[in-house]
């Protein structure tokens, strides 16, 4: 930003979405525009105008396009797939999908009802007095 900025007007252009930059003096100013989206992207751009005798406004030089920076150029890696890779990760079953036949078969309701009998083992030492043996008596 500006080294001349106190802290108020640092935080005032924290909270904007874009922020316009005017330097130089006289009939020639540079604009820089910085714009900050919702995706978090910081976006700048600068221009020169020209201000004309009649108050109108001239461009002196093409904006400057912006170059993409691809984040993948210095990795050790590689992110890009080959056609083969591709179509082998598009052909492979993950292990937590079922086919059709196994949803419905896993889905359909049983007409039988389960019943669960326990047999208590002679170890087990059941007290209906004190259920979880917390009690020393």
């Amino acid at each position: 930003m500006w080294r001349w900025a106190g802290g108020a007007l640092r935080s005032v252009c924290a909270l904007c979405d874009s922020v316009l930059e005017v330097s130089g003096g006289g009939a020639r100013l540079g604009v820089t525009i910085t714009n900050r989206k919702t995706s978090g992207k910081v976006v700048t751009t600068k221009e020169v105008f020209r201000v004309l005798q009649d108050f109108s406004i001239e461009t002196e030089s093409e904006p400057q396009s912006r170059t993409e920076v691809d984040p993948s150029v210095n990795l050790t890696f590689n992110l890009h797939l080959s056609e083969t890779d591709r179509e082998q990760k598009e052909s492979a079953t993950l292990p937590y999908t079922f086919s059709e036949s196994k949803k419905s078969s896993l889905l359909q309701s049983s007409s039988s009802s389960a019943k669960i009998f326990y047999d208590p083992d002679p170890d087990d030492d059941l007290d209906d007095e004190d259920p979880d043996d917390d009690l020393d008596v």
